[in-house]
């Protein structure tokens, strides 16, 4: 008995630290970027159609971090709040908010870090109102494997078919899976191959240094998912 608790107390203590390099990775280049976030997530609700954020809309961050999604999303009239690691074990802790309260939910940079994905899944399926949407970006397993688990706190990969299989058992609807390519044309979400060209095709990230034509710039080994309950 003795034994668990401890083997317990450094799985905890483990977990808690993963988190917090995974939050310090995440805030060098949160405030810069986060515009450009929202920006994308308009992007595609707009070109899956599905209803778009409006004043007043209730979000939750799972996975928030420092939190400067939310305060871009508050300063558009959103009614965007968070919750992270440091303020509950989202593994296996009840997130304390209503039934049926949320109007997006959005886990960015999460769900690789999740080993039980059942508990998080079905918190967030309780907390979504009908025809909810739930936004997921996460890496693309498929065309990031040889580095995947570079990262100390990735412990669940997913791919496309993987993530949209784990989605279809939660019954959630109008699933789409797309390459994660930040104020890129929606027209890269509709070729074929698209995750390949993501991957291949671009030259360079997005916040390469030197100037190059935008064309080639967005390269991406991540996928973003955007579905509804």
């Amino acid at each position: 008995m003795k034994k668990n608790i401890e083997t317990n107390r450094s799985y905890l203590f483990f977990k808690k630290r993963n988190f917090i390099i995974r939050n310090r990775s995440i805030q060098e280049h949160s405030h810069q970027n986060s515009l450009r976030v929202y920006d994308t997530f308009k992007r595609i609700l707009q070109h899956y159609d599905f209803k778009l954020f409006s004043k007043n809309s209730k979000v939750l961050d799972i996975g928030c971090g420092d939190g400067s999604l939310i305060d871009i999303m508050k300063k558009d009239k959103i009614d965007a709040k968070g919750v992270d690691f440091k303020d509950i074990d989202l593994e296996f802790q009840k997130i304390n908010e209503k039934d049926n309260s949320m109007d997006y939910i959005i886990c960015y940079s999460l769900i690789e870090h999740i080993r039980n994905s059942f508990h998080l899944f079905s918190n967030i399926k309780r907390i979504l109102k009908k025809n909810g949407v739930l936004i997921i970006i996460t890496p693309n397993f498929k065309y990031c494997y040889k580095e995947f688990y570079d990262d100390c706190t990735h412990v669940t990969p997913y791919t496309q078919s993987g993530l949209k299989h784990c989605l279809k058992i939660y019954n959630f609807k109008k699933i789409h899976i797309v390459p994660w390519l930040v104020n890129k044309s929606t027209f890269w979400w509709d070729v074929p191959a698209k995750f390949f060209f993501a991957r291949y095709f671009f030259l360079f990230r997005n916040d390469v240094k030197f100037y190059f034509p935008q064309l080639f710039k967005g390269k991406s080994k991540t996928l973003i998912c955007i579905c509804k309950k």
